[in-house]
């Protein structure tokens, strides 16, 4: 509704490319494919398109007090993880001039996409309201985090962030990063949630959940916290009871690396589009998950998923994939991660039983395929939405692991074991160094800085 661009009113204009995909006139399938390949195409350009407003001025970097920036390329990495809320300070400008402040206020009502709100209705009277937020599987395209907040919603623009969420105060907000304030307004009717992600993160890892849950903290591992309604807290606390080692020390010991949050947090909601969605710091899982103790069946499958979503909170950041073609490397990664938990926690035995479950999985894909023939890892469309075929997913999901098992096991051959444990191990410990390179395009110039969403959530 509003745009300023260092607090002088700017004009703009809101482009929602997907509002009218085709005129009425139109009736058939191709013209509607055609349409909306292009329109989606034309949403990843950008929706917002701001005009500078006059009587701004351009500042020269050279010319400006250093004491409007947060930090410099010079500072260590305890400096940099001790900005809290620095809201009223700009981070360094990657060019030759001073950042700009963009204040951009919005309102989302009834969003079709990416924020689902769970309320009571004529078939789930006792439902328990929250909500929480969602994007495809691979992220950075029109159904992510831009349908929530105003952001370079790609898969290779990153930053650094300062949320806050301003709820009833009754419910509690979880999100990416780390909590360091909440407060109660005079009149005890909002609370207000501040949260803090200092390493840098494409918008598309950027998730919250908001609702009347209770938390879960294990003695012996007080950074990882699990939320649930609090119908489910019995079986919460039997889910969340990992066999040692738990999931945290043992991938850390693993990759030979720290996690790059100082916690994490999972949260279990009702109906999520996926079982598992992975965001920075933070995952968000179906609450069908959890099990009570009467089932001891449910507690195999119920570690796995949660070990993907640990996996995925981690990964996602350090593999930095540039389009959705690369999304593969992505799930055969965090599919083989998850396998070795298994392997170590588990035995060689439920390892196996997986790969051969996989194996199979995949015979029966390709026997039931269409006249197309078989599924590939890679479409030419998949930038479009290729990705989003029902059966492309668990096609990725069962193959891109099996891919790196195989690697694993021919490089053991020829070479010893471990290389693709150190390979992993590598890229786990240069992902923070790549994320932080810059293209040396001006349009990528804008991806430096930091961005402070504020979000109130009304009852």
């Amino acid at each position: 509704s509003k745009v300023t661009v260092n607090g002088i009113d700017a004009r703009f204009e809101h482009h929602d490319f997907l509002s009218e995909i085709v005129q009425e006139s139109y009736r058939d399938w191709n013209s509607f494919d055609l349409f909306y390949r292009g329109a989606i195409v034309a949403s990843k350009e950008g929706t917002l398109v701001i005009d500078l407003p006059q009587g701004l001025d351009i500042v020269d970097k050279k010319a400006t007090s250093t004491a409007n920036t947060a930090t410099d390329d010079d500072e260590t990495d305890e400096e940099k993880e001790s900005v809290v809320w620095d809201v009223d300070t700009l981070p360094p400008s990657p060019t030759d001039y001073a950042p700009l402040c963009v204040r951009i206020e919005y309102m989302v009502t009834n969003p079709r996409g990416g924020v689902r709100f769970m309320l009571p209705d004529e078939l789930n009277p006792n439902r328990i309201p929250h909500m929480y937020t969602y994007c495809g599987p691979f992220g950075g395209l029109c159904d992510g985090a831009r349908t929530w907040m105003p952001c370079r919603d790609s898969l290779k623009d990153t930053c650094t962030f300062r949320i806050e969420l301003v709820v009833p105060a009754s419910c509690v907000a979880v999100c990416s990063g780390r909590l360091v304030g909440q407060s109660l307004d005079a009149q005890k009717i909002y609370r207000s949630f501040r949260f803090v992600v200092n390493a840098k993160t494409s918008c598309s890892l950027i998730g919250f959940a908001v609702g009347p849950f209770r938390m879960h903290v294990a003695e012996n591992m007080p950074r990882v916290t699990h939320f649930c309604a609090p119908d489910y807290l019995t079986d919460l606390t039997t889910s969340t009871e990992y066999k040692d080692p738990h999931i945290l020390p043992f991938f850390e010991t693993y990759l030979n690396a720290r996690y790059p949050f100082e916690t994490y947090a999972q949260i279990f909601v009702e109906d999520p589009p996926e079982e598992c969605q992975y965001f920075a710091g933070l995952s968000i899982l179906d609450q069908r998950v959890l099990y009570g103790q009467t089932i001891i069946d449910r507690q195999l499958p119920s570690q796995v998923i949660q070990v993907k979503g640990f996996v995925g909170s981690w990964i996602a950041g350090a593999i930095g994939i540039q389009t959705t073609k690369d999304a593969w490397v992505l799930v055969g990664v965090v599919g083989h991660l998850v396998n070795m938990y298994v392997r170590a926690v588990f035995g060689e035995e439920e390892y196996g039983y997986r790969i051969q479950l996989a194996m199979d999985a995949l015979t029966t894909m390709e026997l039931v395929a269409d006249g197309n023939g078989s599924p590939h890892l890679i479409y030419g469309d998949v930038d479009v939405y290729g990705e989003y075929d029902p059966f492309y997913m668990p096609f990725l999901e069962a193959k891109a692991p099996l891919i790196l098992h195989m690697m694993e096991q021919t490089v053991e051959v020829h070479n010893g074991t471990k290389h693709l444990h150190i390979a992993l191990q590598r890229i786990v410990s240069q992902g923070a160094k790549c994320t932080r390179q810059v293209d040396d395009k001006k349009d990528q110039s804008l991806s430096e800085g930091t961005q402070k969403v504020t979000w109130q959530i009304e009852n």
